[in-house]
C-alpha cells in the first residue's frame, strides 16, 4: 500500500447539482497512511461543449466544434516550486469554492455532441513518480422560465386518418382527432387530452402519445479540404423521451378522451438549451398507431406538434438533487490503483475525443432522463 490510501472528493450537502451563476463547494481529503512529503495538490473545475460526428461511407469526412464554459484551478497545498508540505499520518482536508459562470448551459448527452462539467484533483506527492488524478463528475442545471407568452397554455392538435380497403371491399377507417391542453410544459407536468380515436376495423387499434427531443450539433469540417467552406454544417438525432401507451381502441368503436391524464414531463433540458452554440434541442409530441387488416398493417402517425419545455418558478431542488452527473461513455471515474513508486504515466484529462467517436451504426444512446441517472462514485480503491 502507498502513502496515500485514497483521496476523496465531497460536494457540500452532497449535491451534485447546481445552478449557473452558483459556487460549487466541496472538500478535498488525503487518507495518509504515513508522513508524507506533499509537494502540490490543486483541483480543477472544467466546463466544455464538443460536437463530432463523421460523414461518408469510410468516415472520411470528420466534423467537430468546442466551446469552453469554465476552466478554474485553485492550490491547496503546496505549490511552490522547490518546497513541500508535510502532512502527518491521517486525514488531511482542505475546502475548495468555485464561481460558475452566470451562462453555463446545462448538462448534456447525446450521440453527437456532450456538455459536460467536473473538477479534477492532481497530487504530486513523495514516493510517487506520477501525478495522481482523481476528477468527480457534477451537474449544470439551467432553470429557465417560461415567458408569459407560453404560460397562456395555447392548446395543440394532433390529427390522422388512414383507410384501406379490405378484401370484402369495405372501407376501413381510422381517425384520430385528438388535443392536448397546451404547448408549453414543465418537467413534472402531465400531458393531457380531449378529443376522439375512430377505429373502423374489426380489430384492436393500439395507440402511443410521443414525447420526442430532437438534437442538432453543429460543426465544422475538421481533416483539410480545399473543397471546404468553412460553415457550420449540422447534424440531426431524434430520441423518444417519454411514451405513454393507451389502452387500444375495440374493433368498429370510438375512444372519447375527456381531460385524459397521459404521460409526465420528465425531467429535461429546457428548449434549445440556453448559453450553448453548438448544440440546441427542440420537442415535439406525436400519436403513432397501427391499423391491422388482412392486407396487411398501415401506419398511423399524426403531425407533430412542437412545444415548448421550461419552468414555471423554481424547480424542486430536493428532486433535482437525486440525480446522478454523468459522463460521456470513455470518461472513467474510478481511482487507479497505484503503489508507491510504481513507473505509472500521469493520468491524461478525460478523454472526450474517444467518448464522441460515434457513428449510425451504433444503437441509440439514452435519452438525457436515463443518461443522467447513474453515474459511479469513486470507490475507496488504494492509490
Amino acid at each position: 500500500m502507498g502513502r496515500i490510501s485514497n483521496i476523496v472528493i465531497r460536494f457540500v450537502n452532497n449535491t451534485n447539482t447546481f445552478q449557473p451563476g452558483q459556487l460549487v463547494t466541496g472538500h478535498v481529503e488525503l487518507q495518509l497512511n504515513k508522513p508524507t512529503k506533499i509537494f502540490s495538490v490543486s483541483i480543477k473545475l472544467h466546463g466544455e461543449c464538443k460536437t463530432k460526428w463523421y460523414t461518408g461511407s469510410d468516415k472520411e469526412k470528420t466534423y467537430k466544434e468546442k466551446e469552453v464554459y469554465s476552466s478554474q484551478e485553485l492550490i491547496l497545498w503546496g505549490g511552490v516550486r522547490n518546497q513541500f508540505v508535510k502532512l502527518p499520518k491521517g486525514n488531511a482536508t482542505k475546502e475548495f469554492f468555485f464561481q460558475l459562470p452566470d451562462n453555463c448551459p446545462s448538462s448534456f448527452i447525446s450521440k453527437h455532441g456532450s456538455i459536460f462539467y467536473h473538477v479534477q484533483v492532481a497530487c504530486k506527492a513523495s514516493g510517487y513518480s506520477h501525478t495522481l488524478d482523481v476528477p468527480k463528475a457534477f451537474m449544470v442545471y439551467d432553470v429557465v422560465e417560461l415567458s408569459p407568452s407560453e404560460l397562456f397554455y395555447y392548446p395543440a392538435q394532433l390529427k390522422a386518418q388512414a383507410h384501406d380497403e379490405c378484401c370484402c371491399c369495405n372501407k376501413i377507417d381510422a381517425k384520430i382527432d385528438i388535443t392536448i391542453d397546451k404547448s408549453a410544459y414543465s418537467p413534472g407536468d402531465k400531458v393531457i387530452v380531449n378529443g376522439y380515436i375512430d377505429n373502423g376495423s374489426n380489430r384492436q387499434l393500439p395507440f402511443t402519445i410521443i414525447l420526442r427531443q430532437n438534437v442538432t450539433c453543429y460543426g465544422r469540417r475538421a481533416d483539410f479540404s480545399l473543397m471546404s467552406s468553412g460553415n457550420l454544417k449540422s447534424k440531426e438525432k431524434l430520441n423518444d423521451v417519454a411514451i405513454w401507451e393507451g389502452v387500444p381502441v375495440g374493433p368498429r368503436s370510438r375512444k372519447n378522451f375527456s381531460n385524459q391524464e397521459t404521460m409526465t414531463i420528465p425531467t429535461l433540458v429546457a428548449s434549445n438549451l440556453r448559453y450553448c452554440k453548438f448544440i440546441s434541442v427542440a420537442y415535439f409530441i406525436t400519436i403513432r398507431s397501427t391499423m391491422q387488416s388482412a392486407m396487411g398493417n398501415t401506419e398511423l402517425v399524426a403531425k407533430p406538434v412542437d412545444i415548448v419545455i421550461g419552468h414555471r418558478g423554481l424547480p424542486d431542488y430536493s428532486t433535482l438533487d437525486q440525480l446522478e452527473p454523468s459522463a460521456p461513455p470513455g470518461f472513467d471515474l474510478a481511482v487507479p490503483d497505484y503503489e508507491e513508486d510504481e513507473q505509472y504515466p500521469s493520468d491524461p484529462p478525460p478523454d472526450f475525443e474517444a467518448a464522441l467517436e460515434l457513428d449510425d451504426q451504433h444503437s441509440p444512446p439514452p435519452t438525457y432522463q436515463e443518461a443522467i441517472q447513474k453515474v459511479d462514485t469513486i470507490p475507496s480503491t488504494s492509490l
